[in-house]
């Protein structure tokens, strides 16, 4: 999947053409969600805005944090991270290891 975006539709109906020779590709339209992201646009001031709002309840769903409270920032600059905060015994770092850390953040 690819998605195009420019300040002027000219700009983009000059490179469809030139990526169609490259790729078997067709036109689907003006995109509304993409990753999981809703795409708004405000076309009059060439804005655009992407929102994982809707994504965000699956994600505490599937990491069982659906009870978690709202924080405004996940670190605060204070925060650091040390080795000790790593796993201590065998057992910990089998239980980590489990924990998908990277689709988590």
């Amino acid at each position: 999947m690819m998605l195009i975006d420019a300040r002027n539709m000219t700009h983009v109906q000059k490179l469809k053409p030139q990526l169609k020779k490259e790729f078997g590709m067709k036109n689907l339209g003006e995109v509304k969600k993409i990753l999981g992201m809703k795409i708004t646009r405000d076309r009059s001031s060439c804005r655009l805005w992407l929102s994982q709002e809707n994504y965000v309840p699956k994600m505490l769903e599937r990491f069982n944090m659906k009870e978690a409270r709202q924080v405004t920032t996940l670190w605060t600059s204070h925060f650091k991270l040390s080795s000790k905060q790593s796993p201590q015994s065998p057992k910990e770092e089998e239980k980590m290891s489990r924990v998908p850390y990277a689709s988590a953040m």
